[in-house]
């Protein structure tokens, strides 16, 4: 279809949120958007095809940069399709653009670049987002040891020639030896560079955010502890202005208490919502899968977790982390929103606003009154509807 017209309870703009407002879908962009009940559509050029959204807020797809897997899919599945079902899952909890999160394999990842340039029925994937190799054997959380390397530029060369292209961020901790010079070869690639798994002090921390690495993997896990004479790099984060720090807001990796504590200090141009999520998210308590090798982690109550108590992801969705976020952290949906599309977003160099506009790709998703996801739309292509 052509020109589809949107129904809705309100629509967040950048004028805040417009209640009983339509919207209409051009192809691929946001084509109008009006609240005047007099307007008749069917006078067009074309008249439109209606789609009743009554008892649904439309707001901006998410932006999840850092996710693994969903409904029982996750990228280490050999099968080609693999990636077809994520994206398709992740839609159904409202993410329209996601970076394929994964351990470095010099096998694997090349095959995760070729599925990312297809044409995918979901969630669209920006790229690939790599934990490792180079992080500290200290701070590996559900990471295994196998995965990580000594910082080595040959390495690094081979593994941006392997993603072709694709490689949009890079965690690393760059207080290994040659971990900064790999940092400035990463960000020459226009990489984004994360400080995450490390043992970095707050000094390290400083020095490395003063190399250009800008953005911190999950703060506060597997990261090294506060104490009040070695604040640690989680308070540098905190402390620097222009680095971006991602919340898993599960209520599990991180208190609540301190999700608001992030959110007042950082705001959230600052702070970007993710999910870390596996495989067992949105599935029912039980045991999973989990990497190459099909390591076994359990869900319990809303916890993943390795045989020896290690968390190992989370069962988090992005509906859920932004509602969640606006609870721990009394925020707006307009602030949560921010968080959750323009900052993470912005993290990569690209441009996102946080609200809904004429002009702008039709990346739409439609929240219930409790926050969940019923109705998701990629670039003007419906991939739920209730």
């Amino acid at each position: 279809m052509s020109l589809l017209l949107l129904n809705a309870e309100a629509i967040l703009t950048d004028k805040g949120l417009l209640p009983k407002a339509r919207l209409l879908v051009e192809k691929r962009l946001i084509k109008d958007l009006w609240t005047d009940p007099a307007f008749d559509p069917s006078q067009e050029s074309q008249a439109p095809d209606t789609l009743d959204l009554t008892g649904l807020t439309l707001v901006p797809g998410f932006v999840d940069v850092h996710v693994q897997g969903c409904l029982g899919v996750d990228v280490w599945e050999k099968r080609t399709d693999a990636l077809f079902d994520l994206s398709r899952n992740l839609a159904q909890f409202g993410t329209t653009s996601f970076l394929v999160t994964t351990t470095y394999d010099p096998i694997h990842v090349p095959q995760l670049a070729a599925a990312c340039r297809e044409r995918l029925p979901g969630a669209r994937a920006l790229g690939i987002h790599l934990e490792g190799p180079f992080l500290s054997r200290e701070r590996l959380g559900a990471i295994p040891q196998r995965a990580v390397e000594i910082p080595c530029m040959d390495r690094a060369r081979e593994i941006v020639h392997q993603c072709d292209g694709l490689l949009k961020m890079m965690t690393l901790a760059p207080e290994l030896p040659g971990a900064l010079d790999v940092a400035e070869f990463l960000l020459e690639q226009g990489v984004t560079v994360s400080l995450g798994h490390s043992a970095t002090s707050f000094e390290q921390a400083q020095e490395a955010f003063q190399r250009g690495i800008s953005h911190v993997t999950h703060l506060f896990n597997a990261m090294s502890l506060i104490h009040h004479r070695a604040p640690s790099a989680s308070v540098a984060a905190l402390l620097q202005p222009e680095v971006t720090v991602e919340v898993v807001p599960d209520g599990i990796h991180l208190h609540p208490a301190m999700v608001d504590l992030i959110f007042r200090i950082k705001g959230p141009k600052r702070v970007a919502i993710i999910t870390d999520a596996v495989r067992a998210a949105g599935m029912p308590d039980g045991e999973y899968p989990s990497g190459e090798h099909g390591e076994k982690v359990r869900l319990s109550d809303g916890s993943v977790r390795l045989e020896d108590g290690t968390l190992a992801g989370s069962a988090l969705t992005m509906d859920k982390a932004v509602r969640q976020s606006m609870e721990y952290a009394t925020l707006s949906l307009q602030q949560a929103i921010q968080s959750a599309v323009q900052t993470p977003m912005a993290s990569l160099g690209l441009k996102r606003p946080a609200f809904l506009g004429i002009g702008l790709i039709a990346d739409i998703v439609g929240l219930n009154a409790q926050g969940q996801t019923r109705f998701c739309m990629v670039a003007g292509e419906v991939v739920r509807s209730q």
